[in-house]
């Protein structure tokens, strides 16, 4: 899969990738450190929804995307919310 890179003079980095269903998505890059996920419409790559996150906000998506399995046990107080994990995984509270 290619990135593409495209300089945007004064602002940043824009990379974007193409998905194996041909949809365009993106990050921009500000040199202040903020992100903008964006989401390129198929018929009009004009056209795009853009979410702007924090460097921390962008840090966290990027573990949720990345190789690492994010389960129940590892939220932030796994063990006060296993129950409640469990109702959300399956419908029912097993006990």
């Amino acid at each position: 899969m290619q990135v593409e890179h495209t300089p945007l003079p004064g602002i940043g980095l824009r990379q974007v990738i193409v998905t194996e269903d041909r949809q365009h998505v993106g990050v921009v890059c500000h040199h202040n450190g903020q992100r903008d996920l964006v989401v390129y419409r198929p018929d009009d790559p004009d056209a795009a929804l853009s979410v702007t996150l924090t460097r921390r906000e962008a840090s966290i998506l990027a573990q949720l995307l990345g190789i690492l399995e994010v389960t129940p046990d590892s939220w932030p107080g796994a063990a006060e919310s296993q129950e409640t994990a469990k109702v959300q995984r399956t419908g029912t509270a097993h006990r």
